[in-house]
């Protein structure tokens, strides 16, 4: 892979590994691993660790990477679609009788 370019389409891991949802968490890592600038790295090998455990607990739980560009069917019906919503909309969420709570803390 050269360097920074993860998301050029000859190494975008997604187009890779198509169907299989959990190659999302590796980019997660990826993306602050591998970057252009040194500031948007994480800063030493104890916290690389530490998304790395944050990614292999996400897994066992069966939880999934969100974001805005991330189609998400529901676990329900599977016909239907989550979306993401931000902090700053959070009266969508309470439409649905859901509470914001912010991200888990670290173990």
């Amino acid at each position: 892979m050269r360097l920074w370019y993860l998301h050029e389409p000859d190494f975008e891991l997604e187009a890779m590994f198509p169907g299989d949802v959990n190659i999302r968490w590796a980019r997660w890592i990826l993306d602050r691993s591998i970057v252009e600038r040194e500031g948007d790295c994480l800063p030493n090998a104890g916290e690389l660790l530490r998304y790395v455990d944050r990614a292999i607990l996400a897994l066992r739980r069966g939880a999934q990477v969100i974001g805005d560009d991330i189609p998400r069917v529901c676990i329900v019906c599977a016909l239907g679609e989550y979306r993401y919503i931000s902090n700053e909309n959070s009266t969508a969420a309470q439409n649905y009788g859901l509470s914001i709570l912010g991200p888990m803390p670290d173990r």
